[in-house]
This record gives C-alpha cells, structure tokens and sequence, in this order.
C-alpha cells in the first residue's frame, strides 16, 4: 500500500443516540463492537468501557444504609446560605 491509497473499512459500532436524526455532526452515542461506550460531542469523541463511565460519572450509588442520602441531607440546612435570588 502507498501513500494515498484508501482502505474500505467496515462500522461495527451501534449507535444507540444521537441528538437529531440524519445529522452526521449531532451528538450521539454508540456502543462498540467490543462493548465500549462511544460518546461524540462537539466533534470530540471518547470511547471507554461502560464501567469506566460508571465511575467518572461518581461510580456506585451511596444508598441510606451507607449514609449516602443521610450525610447529604445534613447538609440541606447549609444550602440556603448559597443560593441566592437573581438581582
């Protein structure tokens, strides 16, 4: 093969979203043939496993047993002191 040449390439991918249909350049999300999670936005696209995501997303759910929803509703008496109406 030489410079220049083209290779013909099959799309695996399953897209499983996309912002508006028929729009190459919406947003969407595709699942890979491996199982990864694609997410396009604004043209820039990361692929990592669902797993991964889970965990940037703030991995597992805290539930009331391991004080997740406890500790955060402690803390709603403190939220008043932040917001603030539009002036």
């Amino acid at each position: 093969m030489s410079e220049g040449d083209t290779v013909e390439c099959k799309n695996t991918d399953r897209e499983i979203w996309r912002e508006r249909g028929g729009d190459y350049y919406a947003d969407s999300i595709f699942v890979t043939e491996r199982g990864g999670v694609e997410i396009n936005c604004g043209g820039t696209v990361y692929v990592k496993p669902i797993r991964e995501w889970h965990r940037l997303a703030g991995g597992p759910y805290q539930g009331l047993s391991q004080g997740g929803i406890s500790d955060r509703l402690s803390n709603f008496d403190d939220w008043g002191d932040r917001i603030r109406e539009p002036s």
